[in-house]
């Protein structure tokens, strides 16, 4: 769900044409689509320049229950709103701030950590937000039913409760981009959440579905099957992908 600009029809009709359900995505005729532009420097640390655009006008949670809602950037005040909702009805929440941290007050950042069930983010953003909250990461993850760190090309990292899963990142055939590893770690993470999975299966497929958008220029320029995704799984970790 979201908002697209005057200029963000193109898009639409490519999120269809993959299968993607677009009736909670609003077009808002007076404003561009939300833009973010990414310099990536070769150890792979990122500046990054953001446009709001269309996403001041996203629209409220949709109705019904849902597995998750992640909580991704927008603005500050769309993003504690829909924490709250979540916690309403009692749907799990992903709070992802990414580089909106710095948006946040000390006490909005501790009550978008107590809202939430998972709180995702790289190892500068978690490390952000620690120092924004005024919370350790320990703090954080006692008050999560998981904190969950990308580390690059050093994998990821998982505490939920008094259990720490650390986990490689999977081999890239070729790097080319970084650029949109991290939301397709979450895309892969969550599905096996979706699926029951334990959390260094999750971190698995999130790392080789991460490993897609690695390979190619761009963050969305990737296809593969299931079929495709499960056979490479089981090359990589000797395992059969059993969901």
């Amino acid at each position: 769900m979201g908002a697209v600009g005057d200029d963000g029809g193109s898009y639409l009709e490519h999120l269809k044409q993959n299968g993607i359900d677009t009736t909670s995505i609003i077009a808002v005729p007076t404003a561009h689509t939300a833009s973010a532009f990414m310099i990536t420097d070769r150890d792979d640390n990122q500046i990054s320049a953001f446009h709001n655009g269309a996403i001041s006008h996203i629209p409220p949670l949709p109705e019904g229950r849902f597995f998750l809602a992640i909580i991704s950037p927008s603005t500050r005040e769309t993003m504690r709103e829909h924490l709250r909702v979540c916690r309403e009805r009692k749907l799990s929440a992903v709070f992802d701030p990414g580089q909106r941290v710095a948006t946040f007050s000390r006490s909005e950042l501790r009550e978008a950590i107590e809202l939430a069930d998972f709180v995702i983010g790289n190892d500068y953003e978690i490390s952000q937000l620690a120092k924004g909250s005024g919370w350790s990461e320990a703090k954080m993850s006692g008050r999560l039913t998981a904190l969950i760190t990308t580390l690059g090309n050093r994998g990821s990292r998982i505490v939920a409760g008094h259990e720490t899963v650390q986990v490689p990142a999977c081999p890239a055939v070729k790097t080319v981009d970084p650029t949109g590893a991290g939301d397709c770690f979450r895309a892969g993470f969550f599905v096996g959440l979706s699926r029951n999975l334990d959390w260094l299966s999750c971190a698995r497929i999130g790392s080789l579905a991460a490993t897609y958008a690695v390979e190619s220029a761009g963050t969305q320029n990737y296809r593969f099957t299931i079929d495709q995704f499960a056979d490479r799984y089981r090359r990589v970790y000797g395992l059969s992908l059993n969901w």
